[in-house]
């Protein structure tokens, strides 16, 4: 599925989740570094943006190209405030003197840096079988997250701004 159903979905997903709704219109510019990638008629670098009903704007940057680790942040900012997750690392010693400083890289893989929520989903998926837990997603949700990665792939081919409907 290239980049945009491999990769980007789940940030859409994460967005859509934060901010309560489904955006109504959708922009997006793609380039591909890599000729290995350009060869599969995909993309290594894509920058979107999304557009809510109720005004939020999101903003995703995303690359195959991070060879320092699996860089994955996110920033809410509102009038209220900024709230910021940070990359995960191993550890987070931070050390600093007069001549540098020095941060413990970040997680250099997918599964590295998603062991515990692969253990937390398979947790859930067995609680759904036992009948202990109900499902955290719905298909409402599933399909709609999908008509916005279309509407992403639709606007890199078009270099346009491209409306969801629901």
């Amino acid at each position: 599925g290239g980049i945009f159903h491999d990769c980007i979905v789940h940030d859409v997903d994460l967005i859509c989740h934060i901010v309560g709704e489904f955006p109504t219109k959708v922009v997006a510019a793609a380039h591909s570094f890599s000729k290995d990638i350009a060869a599969i008629n995909d993309h290594d670098t894509v920058v979107v943006t999304l557009k809510f009903p109720s005004g939020v704007l999101a903003h995703i940057d995303i690359s195959r190209q991070a060879v320092y680790g699996y860089d994955q942040r996110v920033e809410v900012h509102g009038s209220k405030g900024l709230l910021r997750s940070e990359n995960q690392r191993p550890q987070a010693l931070l050390s600093c003197t007069k001549d540098s400083s020095t941060l413990v890289p970040i997680m250099h893989s997918f599964p590295s840096r998603y062991s515990e929520a692969y253990i937390r989903q398979t947790d859930h998926f067995l609680g759904l079988i036992d009948g202990s837990e109900e499902l955290v997603i719905n298909v409402e949700t599933v399909v709609n997250v999908s008509k916005v990665i279309n509407a992403l792939v639709e606007s890199v081919r078009t270099e346009r701004f491209v409306t969801v409907s629901y």
